[in-house]
């Protein structure tokens, strides 16, 4: 597998576990993570055998409110999960990522939350998936049952 059909995989995954790409619900939040979690693991060929030691492969969470300026769109409580791709290449590096992003309707409880993120670098894999587990945001959204109003599913080109 390479970082070019990864986005495919992922989403071939999702979609064999039950997860409901185009109207998710609210088990669909555990289920993608426990998904993810398992694609992580997959390596990716052209990113050499060593990528996790050398953080060229990386994982990310990380949740929050998020909104446009000056009321341009509703704020939505953001839960999401990236895996990130550095190649190393002749005139630097190049950087994607590969997101499950969950958008939730807000409510008191997400609104008081501050925004979080952890990311894999210098963590084990176990530790990683502890910290996400324990973390206010995800026990929010999973604990209460919230249904997700959209699930994005995307790879992009940070620099």
């Amino acid at each position: 597998m390479t970082t070019r059909g990864s986005r495919r995989l992922l989403r071939d995954m999702l979609r064999s576990a039950g997860v409901n790409l185009d109207a998710p619900r609210a088990q669909d939040v555990q289920l993608t993570f426990d998904v993810w979690r398992t694609f992580a693991m997959v390596p990716m060929e052209d990113l050499g055998p060593r990528a996790i030691e050398t953080d060229a492969d990386g994982l990310l969470f990380q949740y929050g409110m998020h909104g446009g300026p000056h009321g341009a769109f509703r704020e939505t409580f953001v839960l999401d999960f990236t895996r990130q791709y550095i190649h190393e290449r002749p005139h630097g590096e190049d950087t994607a990522q590969l997101s499950c992003t969950f958008l939730i309707e807000p409510t008191p409880a997400l609104e008081a939350l501050a925004s979080w993120n952890v990311w894999s670098f210098g963590l084990d894999r176990e530790e990683f998936r502890r910290r996400v587990e324990r973390s206010a945001g995800f026990r929010a959204v999973v604990d209460a049952g919230l249904q997700p109003v959209e699930l994005i599913v995307e790879m992009d080109q940070v620099c």
